[in-house]
């Protein structure tokens, strides 16, 4: 349930930055590859090598919980993956990682998505959406496929580019839709709940 909860999380978090970065820019095409990585790293990099000192410290003094003792795991090891950007790949290959870290997979997703998508934002609008509509539909596609391995099957590197396409994707189309809500109308069907 947390990892369903976290990869709905993906797809609004999603959303609000794609139009969190056309308000800063005006529009997708506006988006310039640097200035947008460099902003997403000022803002990631601090916490994240925060956390992983932490983490490192706390091993490095033997506390239970934060000690990778299960073969094949090491600080380093989750280090490297973390910065590197394959932390949910790690967490498949060795297991599940020491309390605290084990979220890093989907920062890991969603930072390998975001240095694509000032690229990605340079192609035609249409060819954009048919993309993202792709990935939208390739996720619960590749997911139903995927059996064993119970991290990869929530962590999977693809899954996660289907989710984050869909919030983008969302948030491209949501400004073209007029939807309309009546606030008294829908009160006056619900009599109960004033």
């Amino acid at each position: 349930m947390v990892v369903k909860a976290s990869r709905f999380s993906l797809c609004c978090l999603a959303s609000l930055l794609q139009r969190a970065s056309c308000s800063a820019g005006g529009s997708l095409d506006n988006i310039q590859a640097v200035p947008f990585i460099l902003h997403r790293g000022a803002r990631i990099l601090p916490c994240l090598l925060g956390l992983l000192a932490v983490i490192g410290i706390l091993d490095w003094m033997g506390f239970k919980d934060y000690s990778f003792t299960k073969p094949g795991q090491s600080f380093l090891g989750a280090a490297t993956a973390a910065l590197g950007l394959y932390f949910n790949v790690w967490q498949a290959n060795h297991g599940w990682s020491v309390a605290g870290i084990t979220v890093l997979w989907s920062l890991s997703i969603e930072e390998l998505f975001y240095l694509g998508f000032p690229s990605l934002c340079r192609v035609p609008k249409r060819i954009l959406v048919a993309i993202l509509a792709l990935l939208s539909v390739i996720d619960p596609l590749y997911h139903s496929q995927l059996h064993g391995n119970e991290i990869w099957r929530e962590q999977a590197t693809l899954t996660g580019f289907g989710t984050i396409a869909m919030g983008v994707l969302a948030a491209i189309i949501a400004p073209t839709l007029q939807i309309c809500f009546d606030h008294d109308r829908y009160w006056r069907c619900m009599p109960d709940a004033r």
